[in-house]
C-alpha cells in the first residue's frame, strides 16, 4: 500500500510541474499573469485522464493551469485506469491527504470514480467534490456535490427523432460490452430503441472494438468503423443513421456516413470539436473553440450537406468550467447548494452561445439538454 501511495505522490508532483510552466518560443521559462481561484493558501485540485482520452479536454484543463496560479491543481490518473480500479481512487486520497485543498473536481467521471468520490468523501466530509460525465451513473456518485451529465434518455430520443427527420429509416448504435454495463449507455439506448419503435424505424446494436479492453489503439477502432459502415451500408442502405458511444470514434462515424451517403444525427457526447479533425479542419490553436469548429464545419456546403449534426458546443469542456465556476464559488464561501437556475447560468456562459436545458434526476445530479444544429 505504501508504495502506491509513493507513486501516487510522486505521480502527482511530476504532472503538477508538467502543467505549471510556460514557455517563450526562444526556451526561457516565463510566469505570465495568473488568477487565483482561492485564498489564503487554498486549492481546487482537477483530475483528468491522459491527453489520448478526450483531446479537448485536455486542452481545456491546460488552459486552465496557464490561466491560474498554484491554487489550481491538475493530476492526471494513468491510462491503464481501467485494468487498475483503485488507479482513480489512489490519486484522488493522495490529493485528499492535502490539507489546503478544498474541492476536487473528476474532469471526467470514468470507471472508478464512484469508488474515489466515496473514499475521499470518508476521509474528509468538508471536501467539496463534483464529478463531470459520471460514466457509472450519478446513483453511484454518493459524496459528490455537484454532478453534471448529459440527459441522455432526451438524447437518446432527440437523436432518432432527428435521424428521421433526415431522412433515415434505419438507426445503428455502435457500443461495446463495457460501455453496456454504464448506466448512461444503457438509458441512451433504451431510449433510442424505444423511439424507434414510435417512429417505425429499425433499431441495430452493432458492437464495436473496445480500446480499453482490447488494448487496441484509436486508429484501429476507427479502422473497424470504417470497414463495419460498408457493411452496415450494403445491408441497409444509405437511409440509415449511425451513431457510436465512443466519443473518440465519433468524427470517424461521421467521416464514414459521408462517405456513403448515412446520416450521424448526434454525437453520445456532443461536441464539434470531437468530429472537425476527422472531416478536414485543422484545428491547431483552436484545439478549445467550438464556435471556430462549427464555423470551419459549415464554411463549405459540400462538406456535411445536412447529413450531420451535432450541439453547437463541447460538452467536456463546458462540464469543467463550470464545475470549475462552481468550485471557486463554494471555496469562496457561497456554500455548496446550487439552484437549478444558478448551474443553467454557470453552465451557459460556456455554452458558444447555444440554448441549454438543465433538471435533475432522482440523484441530484444536473441533468443537460441542448438542440442539435444540423451541419
Amino acid at each position: 500500500m505504501f508504495k502506491k501511495v509513493l507513486a501516487a505522490i510522486l505521480a502527482v508532483s511530476m504532472i503538477l510541474l508538467a502543467f505549471g510552466c510556460g514557455q517563450k518560443q526562444d526556451g526561457e521559462t516565463t510566469e505570465p499573469a495568473r488568477k487565483s481561484a482561492a485564498a489564503d493558501g487554498q486549492k481546487i485540485a482537477i483530475i483528468i485522464g491522459e491527453q489520448a482520452q478526450n483531446p479537448e479536454l485536455f486542452a481545456a484543463v491546460s488552459e486552465i493551469a496557464r490561466m491560474y496560479d498554484n491554487s489550481i491543481m491538475i493530476v492526471k490518473y494513468a491510462a491503464n485506469y481501467y485494468a487498475d480500479p483503485e488507479a482513480v481512487t489512489n490519486i484522488a486520497q493522495t490529493i485528499a491527504g492535502d490539507e489546503n485543498v478544498q474541492a476536487i473536481i473528476f474532469a471526467d467521471g470514468v470507471y472508478g470514480t464512484g469508488a474515489a468520490v466515496q473514499k475521499v468523501h470518508a476521509m474528509r466530509s468538508d471536501l467539496r467534490i463534483a464529478v463531470c460525465n459520471p460514466h457509472e451513473g450519478s446513483v453511484n456518485m454518493k459524496g459528490a456535490d455537484f454532478v453534471l451529465s448529459v440527459d441522455f434518455p432526451a438524447l437518446g430520443e432527440a437523436m432518432v427523432r432527428q435521424a428521421k427527420d433526415m431522412g433515415a429509416e434505419n438507426f445503428v448504435l455502435y457500443t461495446t460490452n463495457r460501455h453496456l454495463k454504464y448506466s448512461s449507455v444503457v438509458a441512451l439506448r433504451k431510449a433510442a430503441e424505444d423511439a424507434c419503435k414510435a417512429q417505425k424505424m429499425t433499431f441495430k446494436l452493432a458492437s464495436s472494438i473496445d480500446r480499453l479492453a482490447d488494448g487496441r489503439d484509436l486508429d484501429t477502432a476507427k479502422m473497424y468503423i470504417a470497414e463495419d459502415a460498408a457493411r452496415k451500408n450494403d445491408k441497409f442502405g444509405e437511409k440509415t443513421a449511425l451513431v457510436s458511444t465512443d466519443a473518440q470514434v465519433q468524427g470517424a462515424v461521421a467521416k464514414e456516413a459521408l462517405r456513403y451517403g448515412m446520416f450521424m444525427p448526434g454525437t453520445f457526447l456532443p461536441s464539434p470539436l470531437s468530429i472537425a479533425a476527422d472531416l478536414g479542419v485543422d484545428l491547431t490553436g483552436h484545439e478549445t473553440e467550438s464556435k471556430y469548429a462549427l464555423t470551419q464545419l459549415q464554411a463549405d456546403s459540400d462538406r456535411t450537406p445536412g447529413h450531420i449534426a451535432t450541439w453547437g458546443f463541447s460538452v467536456p469542456i463546458a462540464f469543467v468550467q463550470t464545475a470549475l465556476d462552481w468550485a471557486i464559488n463554494v471555496v469562496g464561501g457561497a456554500g455548496k447548494a446550487t439552484s437549478v437556475d444558478d448551474v443553467q447560468k454557470l453552465l451557459s456562459a460556456h455554452a458558444a452561445d447555444q440554448a441549454v436545458t438543465v433538471t435533475t434526476d432522482a440523484n441530484g445530479a444536473y441533468l443537460v439538454q441542448s438542440e442539435a444544429l444540423v451541419l
